[in-house]
This record gives C-alpha cells, sequence and structure tokens, in this order.
C-alpha cells in the first residue's frame, strides 16, 4: 500500500469492480473517460484480469476515515473512493501515462486528487523510475485542468478534435512532468 494523510493507494480487488462500474458509467464521470459504451460486469472483468501480466499498473484509490481508529483488519477505516494508475508504460523510453478519477464525492475531493497524484508521482518517479509521466485532459473537464496545474504538471500541447462527445469534437489537452522537476509534497 501507498499511504497519504487522506488517502492510501492499495491493489485492486474484485470487490472493487462493482462500485468502479457505476461511477464510470455515471453521468458525471463517463465524458472524462475514454469508454465510449456503458459498461457491464463482463467489460469490467475482463479489463481487471488484463492487468495480469500488462504494463498498467493500477491502484483502489481509498479515503480514510478519521473518525474511526483503525485496528488491523478494520476495513471500516477505509472507504473506495476512486481508482489510480500508471498505463501505457514505455519502460525502455521511461514514460507512462497517469489515469485517476475520484469517484465519490465529498468536500475533500480535490485534496484526495491531488494526494493521489502527488503519490502516483512518487511511486512512478522514485520507485519505479520513470523518467517523463503524463496526462491527457479533454478540453470541457474543468477539474482535471485545475489538477494538473495544481500539481505542476506543463503543458505540451493538443490534440485537435481528438474527442467526439454530446456531438461535438473537442481538443485533449496534454500535460508532462519530468522526474527532475517533481517536488514531493508531504
Amino acid at each position: 500500500m501507498l499511504e497519504g494523510k487522506n488517502i492510501i493507494l492499495r491493489p485492486l480487488e474484485a470487490e472493487d469492480l462493482i462500485q468502479m462500474k457505476e461511477w464510470r458509467n455515471s453521468e458525471q464521470l463517463r465524458p472524462n473517460t475514454r469508454e465510449f459504451r456503458p459498461l457491464n460486469d463482463v467489460n469490467q472483468l475482463e479489463w481487471f484480469e488484463s492487468l495480469v501480466g500488462s504494463n498498467d499498473i493500477m491502484f483502489a484509490i481509498d479515503g480514510i476515515n478519521k473518525s474511526t481508529t483503525r485496528t488491523e483488519g478494520d476495513y471500516n477505516f477505509y472507504r473506495l473512493i476512486g481508482c489510480c494508475g500508471l498505463t501505457y508504460i514505455d519502460w525502455k523510453n521511461g514514460n507512462a501515462e497517469i489515469s485517476l478519477y475520484i469517484g465519490r464525492k465529498s468536500k475533500k475531493e480535490k485534496l484526495q486528487a491531488v494526494e493521489a497524484m502527488n503519490i502516483l508521482l512518487k511511486y512512478g518517479f522514485k520507485e519505479l523510475r520513470l523518467h517523463r509521466l503524463y496526462v491527457v485532459v479533454f478540453e470541457y473537464n474543468d477539474k482535471n485542468l485545475e489538477l494538473v496545474k495544481e500539481c505542476k504538471f506543463k503543458s505540451e500541447g493538443k490534440h485537435i478534435d481528438a474527442r467526439y462527445f454530446d456531438g461535438t469534437y473537442h481538443n485533449e489537452m496534454l500535460f508532462y512532468m519530468l522526474e527532475d522537476d517533481f517536488k514531493w509534497k508531504k
């Protein structure tokens, strides 16, 4: 597990898939993913099983419930709030794309997203020794645009009309961070 002050990143479990499917199919989250069809249990399970042996490293994001005391095996202390990971990892060239979403809405959502991003950056740069991490954000996704700016990613351009959504073409905004640019926030 990768632990922060307000969240932990842990390996995904099959039990997480039902909640993740619900979030990914929601009107709030679905427009911000690359998925073009509603997901079902079979889609989720196939994706989950495809992670074994792939270059993708995915985590469940659990919020820490600070109103309870943690004891060994106490699953009430944590609550699934989202998913994140490193995808399209290119080990030869040392780069990967970051994927992250918070599905459970709360007042702490922005704080949790920033913390998850920083934990992923630290993991990618310090533990996996990657050189470059990047994020693709659809131009209409204000929350994710704010997140990458908050985390000090640099803009490297856009893919023009690369996303067709709701009857209109939209740009994909491209952001990157190099290992030398990363400053771990405690």
